[in-house]
């Protein structure tokens, strides 16, 4: 048995990396789906969260694929929203997953006849004030996470294009950065800062990254989204901000 998502014993793993056990068959599925995700040419973000949702909704209905039915999708969607008290957003994810597998592993397209996705919940994002920014900013004393915090925020960038800049990828001379496969898959562009800069140069000089701007642990592979988090939620923590603001994007 082959497939990133599937070893021995029939395996499957989540998002937070908990194995989820799955019968022989079911397994077979998971492998498809994996290589039908990766030939549709979805991001691997997108392929963890799915494979995610398939491997959980597959143990709580506790049967073969081939014997569920609508009933047993509608009945998870309602353990989802009334048990587990998951976001709109979390259960329309699980949806999306479902009906991939179904629509373009399982060929049965009447499954989803009726099933209902619930509406999107109206909730006003958390943005942190300028004031709150600077806070961040000033408590901030490692060189490395003190550039990635103030090119994100200067940039307005996704913690997902942050981590993934190259050197290259910063024109000083047009005070530009390159964002390279971003959100939509399209490249764009965005304003470097004159402060951005000066910090940048002081980190490059002193840390004398090679490849990444922000290199891991293994300085071929660049930080995670999941270390910069950490580092925006400790830092947070430093200035003493104890609202739940979420990290950019």
């Amino acid at each position: 048995m082959s497939g990133k998502y599937c070893i021995d014993k029939s395996i499957t793993y989540t998002d937070e990396d908990k194995a989820i056990e799955t019968d022989g068959a079911n397994s077979h599925y998971m492998i498809m789906m994996g290589d039908m995700l990766k030939l549709k040419g979805y991001s691997k973000k997108t392929i963890k969260s799915y494979m995610s949702h398939i491997g959980l909704f597959l143990k709580h209905c506790g049967k073969n694929v081939d014997l569920i039915d609508e009933e047993d999708i509608n009945s998870y969607l309602l353990f989802l929203l009334e048990e587990q008290q998951s976001s709109h957003s979390y259960v329309n994810q699980a949806v999306n997953s479902i009906k991939f597998l179904f629509n373009n592993v399982f060929k049965r397209h009447e499954s989803f006849v009726k099933i209902t996705r619930p509406k999107d919940e109206k909730k006003l994002p958390e943005v942190l004030s300028q004031k709150d920014v600077l806070r961040i900013l000033d408590n901030v004393s490692n060189m490395k996470h003190k550039a990635i915090l103030f090119l994100t925020y200067s940039a307005g960038l996704r913690v997902g294009e942050v981590v993934r800049l190259r050197i290259t990828d910063i024109d000083s001379d047009r005070m530009l950065i390159h964002i390279v496969q971003g959100k939509g898959r399209k490249d764009r562009y965005t304003v470097l800062s004159q402060t951005a800069l000066v910090v940048l140069r002081e980190y490059v000089k002193k840390c004398r990254p090679e490849k990444w701007l922000f290199p891991g642990d293994d300085s071929d592979k660049h930080i995670t989204e999941r270390t910069v988090q950490r580092i925006f939620e400790s830092t947070k923590d430093r200035a003493g901000i104890k609202k739940k603001y979420q990290y950019i994007h």
